[in-house]
Formats: structure tokens, sequence, C-alpha cells
């Protein structure tokens, strides 16, 4: 077991020599001009996204939302605006080894341009004075009948005897001389008073059949103003719609769903949103083997033999003979460094020389167990085949190579399924 403890040292101090001078922050780049993603999540770093925008809107995004789907988790966070705006960057929640994001949403609200306000502000403006010029002429109507009745209460014709005798001139002008003649009795009024109560009620009805008559012309003019005005609010959005959507403006990921424009337009959200497949294969990865052409594999289970001391055979994990580390370098870089391109089944590229080594690399005990050509099948195993030709003699080496914190994490889950 102190053998196999020797693994977190053996790593830890190949991976400091390897990353001296780095920055624990690991980035995740997000073009909207390419709906792609550069980077991979990583372990036991600080995750950090920057959203690029198009240099086109840049200086207009005023708010960026970032949505990561990774695992059974949704993660949501507003992001900062840095370098003066050329990125929007988010800090993304702590990964585990293996876990991959699904989809990746950014919500970005931004100003449009002021063109589009000023059509909307000047066609509306159109609309409300319409609206307003009409109805101060009916008001005005109104007043000319209010002021009639108010009139006719000041010679002693209250509103009930006022509204009789305007009912009795629209019936028959006899009934309403006898009528006004009988309520000017009835209030003792002189026969001067004759000639004004015919006036507020002439007065009355006049302004009130030009209300009435006007009513339903002016609300149709109204209603058409308000009509023009929706036309070109619509058109307005139209003209929007068809630039925010257009792929060479925006980016290739944007559709007209993927808009919401503000009523007053002026502003608008654009949804970026990346559901690409290839999402599922940039699954967390351990720091160490961030530069793709060097890692460490511990190998559990090697079938091999030391010169002139033992026999060919499968060595277990706690053997006391030795521990196996593998060390090399790999032909390409195995880890996928956009969503564009996912690594095939079978690759050059993950093909790779490596020496089998002993735990004692560093004292004079330290031995060579063999020259290995290795695969990575994924990021945290490989297998290898090669041989010692040490001392004359051929002893083959095959091996299993799994990452140390892969390896890590199985004896975790291992001992918890013991206790």
């Amino acid at each position: 077991m102190k053998k196999v403890l020797l693994l977190p040292a053996l790593s830890a101090l190949l991976s400091v020599s390897l990353h001296a001078g780095d920055d624990d922050v690991n980035v995740l780049g997000y073009y909207a001009v390419s709906n792609s993603l550069d980077g991979q999540p990583m372990i036991d770093m600080v995750n950090v996204l920057r959203f690029y925008p198009v240099f086109a809107m840049r200086d207009s995004v005023a708010q960026v939302s970032v949505t990561v789907y990774y695992g059974g988790n949704i993660f949501e966070r507003d992001a900062q605006r840095m370098d003066d705006g050329r990125y929007w960057q988010v800090l993304l929640p702590i990964f585990r080894l293996g876990e991959a994001i699904q989809r990746i949403e950014v919500d970005v609200h931004f100003a449009l341009d002021a063109r589009f306000r000023s059509r909307y502000d000047d066609a509306k403006d159109y609309a409300d004075l319409g609206k307003s010029q009409y109805r101060s002429e009916q008001d005005l109507k109104k007043e000319r009948m209010k002021k009639a009745t108010e009139e006719a209460a000041k010679i002693g014709i209250e509103y009930l005897s006022f509204r009789d005798l305007r009912k009795a001139m629209q019936k028959d002008e006899n009934l309403y001389r006898q009528k006004r003649d009988s309520v000017l009795t009835i209030k003792k009024r002189p026969s001067s008073d004759t000639s004004k109560v015919d006036r507020y009620v002439k007065d009355y009805l006049s302004a009130g059949e030009s209300y009435i008559s006007s009513y339903k012309d002016i609300n149709a003019e109204i209603e058409r103003g308000y009509a023009r005005l929706d036309s070109i609010r619509d058109g307005i959005a139209d003209d929007i719609e068809a630039g925010l959507s257009d792929t060479l403006y925006s980016g290739p990921s944007v559709r007209r769903s993927d808009l919401i424009i503000d009523s007053d337009f002026r502003s608008a959200r654009i949804l970026y949103r990346n559901y690409k497949k290839g999402l599922r294969h940039l699954v967390a990865l351990d720091p160490a083997e961030r530069l793709g052409i060097f890692r460490v594999r511990y190998v559990p289970f090697p079938i091999t033999a030391l010169p002139k001391k033992s026999k060919t055979s499968l060595r277990g994990p706690f053997g006391s003979d030795f521990t196996v580390f593998e060390v090399g370098l790999t032909f390409g870089d195995a880890i996928v460094t956009g969503d564009d391109f996912v690594t095939p089944q079978f690759a050059w590229n993950r093909l790779g020389v490596a020496f089998a080594i002993t735990e004692k690399l560093f004292s004079d005990s330290a031995q060579v167990i063999a020259l290995a050509l290795t695969y990575d099948f994924n990021s945290y195993g490989s297998v290898g085949l090669g041989g010692n030709f040490a001392q004359g003699e051929a002893n083959p080496y095959f091996s299993f190579g799994i990452n140390k914190k892969a390896f890590e994490a199985v004896l975790s889950a291992l001992a918890g399924i013991f206790k």
C-alpha cells in the first residue's frame, strides 16, 4: 500500500515541474460568431467561461447571463463585462472527474440602434397626437352642453326641467313652447328670459347632436391611427429580426425563435444555444492531462518480468516485487479542443511511447521495466505493448494504465463497498 501511495507524489512532482508558473484558472471560450466552444473543463481548478460577442454588437451589449447544463444539474449566473466589453466572463461550477457539459445557453441583452426607437417614437407620437386632437374636439362639445345646462340653472331652470325642454323641442316645437312658457310661469321668470331659454336649449342640442354624429367617425380615425402604428411596429420588428437573424451578422446559431424584442424597441435579447452532441465528449479532465503530449499512468496489472529475476506473469496492484508506472509521450493531442471535432474511435494521434518504470525511479535501485508502444483510449486510461531486451533477454510487457485521479476514485469507491 505504501508503494501505491507513491503515485500522487510522483505525479504531483512531474506535474508541478511542467506547469510551474501557470495560473490555476482554466478558461473555456464561447464564440458567438461561430457558435463554438474552445477548451475543456478541469477538475481541481477554477473553471471560467468567456463569452465573446460578435464585434458589431460588442459595444451595445448590456447584460449577459449564462446557463450551463451538466449531469443532472443546471447552473445559471450573470457574467461580468471584461476588457472594455471584448468578452464577458462567468465562474463555472466545480466539476468532478468525467463530468461533461450537455449544453450551454447564453442570454445576451443589448441596446438596439437608435433609429428603430426614433421611427417607433415618431409613429406613436403621431397616433397619440391624433387621439388627443379628436378627444379635444369632443371635450369642447361636451363643455358646450355643460355650459348650456349651467346657464339655464342660473335663471331657475334646473337639470330635470331643462332635460324635459330638450326632449320637447326634439319632438314638437309647439309642445316645446307650451312647456317653456309653463316653466317660466312656475319659476316666475320675466318674458325676456324666453329667448335665453331657447338659446340654451338649441345650443345644447346642437353640441349634443354633433358629439353623437362624430363619435363613431372619431373613434374610427383613432383606431386607424393606432392600426398604422401597429403596422409600423410590425415593420420595425421585421427589420430588426431580419438583421439579427442574419447568421453573417449575429452568428450561425441565432434563429427568430431565439429573439425577443422589447415593445419600445430600445433593447432586445438573443439566446445563443450550443446543443451540439460534441459537448458531451468535453468531459472534465485532470489538469495533469492538459498538455496532451505528456502523461503519467499507474499500471495496476502489468504482465512482465524482471530480467534474470522472475518469470513473465500477471502482477497485482499490491505485489511485493515492484509497482509500475508509465511515463510517456503521445504523438498528438488526445484532448478534444473544440466542439466541432470529436475524436473518432481510433486515432493515430492517440499512439505514443512510454517507459515502464518502478516506483524507485529516483533511487539507486531504480529499474526500467520495458519500453512500450501505448494507445490512449481515453483521457484516463491506456493500453501498452512492449518488452525489455536488457541482459540478453526478451521479456514481453503488456499493460493497462490508469490516470492517477481515476485510480484514486476507484480506490475510494472500493473502500466504500467494503466498509
